[in-house]
């Protein structure tokens, strides 16, 4: 239901980058969409980035704002992560096991099994984590109920409406309660659309911060 407001947005983004739709999937198994979602260990929004990763791929994670959390710029910073495991390890099965466990993870397995097949590596007692082993059929599962909902009985599901607004430049340290005002709207659905906001302002740098 959930996955009506992202889902646009997110393939558009794979699109973008040539990558698979399907791994849209992907965002539903981390977090079932949910932005707003944080996990036992630390990794947080719809993609479940940890503080570490979110760094490498340039998302800004302080007071002010957590990038994690923004549909737009942690899915631009996914489909990165993505790619680039896709082109470590030639096979989007042991992309997406990494995703879950880890770069070093699935080239230790790899090396030590000498085999990149994710599917033999499952089968092999105690190469991979059951976590990992459960995880690539959830999302290639996820992938094709989403595809056939009539088949699995989802056909009559609602989803929600897609979640839409304009960009715009916001001085330094502007309250999104001005913003909301400006654009006649309510405080509450200017951050539903930016969650990344984490002091319900624009962050006090130099410069202007895009809001939705």
């Amino acid at each position: 239901k959930r996955s009506g407001r992202y889902i646009a947005t997110i393939k558009k983004t794979l699109r973008k980058k040539s990558l698979p739709e399907d791994l849209a999937a992907l965002a539903m198994i981390e977090s079932g969409f949910d932005p707003n979602a944080r996990s036992p260990v630390g990794a947080v929004g719809l993609w479940q980035f940890m503080i570490d990763t979110g760094k490498i791929y340039g998302l800004q994670q302080d007071r002010w704002a957590d990038q994690r959390m923004s549909i737009v710029v942690a899915t631009e910073a996914a489909a990165d992560h993505l790619a680039d495991l896709n082109r470590r390890f030639g096979s989007w099965d042991l992309a997406m096991a990494a995703y879950n466990m880890g770069y070093g993870g699935v080239l230790q397995v790899v090396r030590r099994y000498n085999t990149n097949d994710y599917w033999t590596l499952a089968k092999l007692e105690g190469s991979l984590p059951w976590e990992t082993t459960l995880y690539v059929p959830k999302i290639l599962a996820a992938a094709i109920v989403s595809k056939n909902l009539a088949a699995f009985g989802f056909q009559d599901l609602p989803t929600d409406a897609p979640l839409e607004g304009e960009e715009v430049l916001v001085a330094p340290s502007t309250s999104l309660a001005t913003v909301a005002q400006a654009c006649g709207t309510t405080t509450k659905e200017v951050e539903m659309l930016n969650p990344e906001l984490r002091a319900s302002r624009t962050p006090p740098s130099q410069e202007d911060w895009p809001v939705k």
